[in-house]
């Protein structure tokens, strides 16, 4: 563990360094996020220092699993590459949705070809559901592609998106430890540590974004987390898709809820916009930090609840409060977006 601390605290150290350097880079040749009718910062800012995180966590990643002798997902690797390839060439040339949707559906699709998709989903207290394996395979590339988008879609203010990063990473990396799951706990420590050096510099008033290959990355990472910690014969698998799903709950919730209400309007979704809950508040005069710790204390309790369903002793009563705690989240935060939020 000791030499896994190292590691870490070096992937923190160089992404820090990195991303600094990386704004230096892009001030001196004027490359920087000008605001616009959908932007939440009112100053030019640098962009795209998501990609120094983005490689510092992969080298990490493989890095700890040479030094633990544990197994490496190339999958995840070649696939994570193109992912930040596909985000890089966004930043720079806004590239046509479409284009990006095809290179995001192949890059899913190469790593779900490669492992094992979905088996199935547990739902704490209600039972296990098998998912027969062609149906598998299109809804876990599926899955992937929606998650990464809705993680760059939800990268719309200071910090939200480290913050996330830096809590799921952590979640993972103990789901490693408690599932005995090696490649679980060291890529969700490289992505903590790497999304932690960034997060410092974008705290607000953010020094620099993270741009789309650095937020498409940590949508991609956190969505094949759970199927990279799979283990043979293990009861508890079908529950890794429920800790990854609580793990970036308010997330989730947000793009669904934002995703619904803009469907039903008739509204192109994959546009960009200013419509999410927390754009809400932020219109409406809350902070970025504020708002930020708002989901990420949300976030911090649903990947605990999902660490505790690990344990099969779980009291009944306890694990339907923690359930219900975590389902009314969504609730709180639409209400507080109603009540104090601007209407957009």
């Amino acid at each position: 563990m000791l030499t896994i601390g190292v590691v870490l605290a070096t992937a923190f150290v160089v992404s820090l360094l990195g991303v600094w350097w990386y704004r230096s880079f892009t001030l001196k040749r004027g490359l920087l996020d000008h605001p616009n009718e959908r932007s939440s910062h009112e100053v030019p800012t640098p962009r795209g220092g998501g990609l120094v995180m983005a490689l510092v966590a992969i080298a990490a990643f493989v890095a700890l699993s040479i030094v633990s002798d544990a197994p490496i997902s190339y999958a995840y690797i070649v696939s994570a590459l193109i992912i930040i390839v596909i985000g890089l060439l966004d930043d720079i040339y806004n590239v046509w949705f479409l284009w990006r949707l095809i290179g995001q559906i192949a890059a899913a699709a190469i790593f779900v070809a490669v492992s094992e998709p979905f088996a199935g989903v547990a739902i704490p207290f209600v039972g296990d559901f098998a998912i027969p394996h062609f149906a598998s395979l299109i809804l876990t590339t599926g899955f992937i592609v929606y998650f990464l988008n809705a993680y760059n879609f939800m990268d719309g203010i200071d910090g939200i998106a480290g913050l996330q990063a830096v809590i799921a990473g952590i979640c993972w990396f103990f789901v490693g430890v408690l599932f005995s799951a090696s490649p679980a706990m060291l890529l969700g420590g490289s992505l903590a540590a790497a999304a932690l050096g960034f997060l410092i510099l974008n705290w607000q008033p953010a020094k620099i974004f993270m741009g789309d290959a650095g937020s498409s990355f940590l949508g991609f990472s956190f969505a094949v987390l759970p199927i990279i910690s799979y283990k043979a014969n293990s009861s508890r698998n079908g529950l890794l898709l429920t800790i990854g799903i609580l793990a970036v709950w308010p997330f989730i919730f947000d793009s669904i809820i934002t995703l619904v209400r803009r469907g039903l309007r008739g509204e192109k979704v994959w546009s960009a916009h200013r419509e999410h809950l927390y754009q809400r508040l932020v219109i409406g005069g809350w902070s970025h930090s504020t708002v930020t710790m708002i989901y990420g204390l949300i976030s911090a309790v649903s990947a605990s609840f999902g660490m505790i369903f690990l344990n099969e002793e779980v009291p009944h009563w306890a694990g339907i409060m923690l359930v219900s705690i975590t389902l009314l989240s969504p609730l709180v935060v639409f209400y507080l977006s109603k009540r104090f939020g601007d209407t957009v």
